[in-house]
């Protein structure tokens, strides 16, 4: 165990890459790094602490990294927007686009539900690029979660990321049933959200996002 980067002591059977580090830090509200306890070195110091507050503070943390309780679906590798600020090279993916297919999905749902533990909550957000460009994915995915959260006992919160410019009655119906959350891209002004946040074609979008946002 390492606590403000000295070495305390090995506990558990885990190794945590630099991701992990960081959600450690979140989930027990300090800096504390796991790793991997060899076979010849016992552990006599977590059964020790059992009970106490550095024990109580040690299972939390080992509860947190073990289970997930969000995943965040990169549903659509695309985007119809051509941002000037886009860390995707302008929504062109360095050349390179691609819709993530239903099967890829499931898999995804499949494994935070497997790995959720006694979690009954389980949030998913669709993002992108632009998800609803994969719209008819993103609705095959809710339904398969709806179809078997009872099972697991995991009630599912879907949250939706877009930029507008696909929203129709469909997509307005469909997130005002299932999802939990819809996040929707505007930069202010119509000045300034125009200047930014153009279409491929070089347009700005204010005038066909903000009325299917109203």
């Amino acid at each position: 165990l390492q606590h403000a980067g000295k070495p305390r002591r090995v506990i558990g059977d885990a190794i945590l890459a630099s991701s992990d580090f960081f959600r450690l830090g979140h989930c027990g509200g300090e800096s504390l790094r796991i790793i991997r306890k060899t076979p010849d070195r016992a552990d006599p110091f977590l059964s020790s602490q059992r009970g106490n507050h550095l024990g109580t503070r040690i299972d939390k943390i080992l509860r947190c990294v073990r289970w997930h309780r969000a995943l965040c679906l990169h549903i659509a590798h695309d985007c119809n927007l051509a941002c000037r600020y886009c860390f995707a090279e302008e929504g062109e993916y360095h050349g390179h686009r691609e819709l993530m297919s239903y099967e890829v999905g499931k898999k995804a749902l499949d494994f935070l539900i497997a790995n959720s533990g006694s979690r009954r909550n389980l949030e998913v957000d669709f993002f992108g690029g632009e998800p609803l460009m994969d719209w008819d994915v993103v609705k095959q995915l809710v339904n398969y979660a709806r179809s078997v959260e009872k099972e697991h006992n995991k009630n599912f919160r879907f949250t939706l990321t877009t930029n507008g410019l696909l929203v129709d009655d469909d997509v307005i119906e469909f997130a005002n049933k299932e999802m939990h959350n819809v996040v929707l891209s505007l930069d202010g002004r119509k000045e300034v959200h125009d200047r930014l946040r153009r279409t491929v074609g070089g347009h700005g979008s204010y005038g066909v996002s903000v009325p299917k946002f109203q």
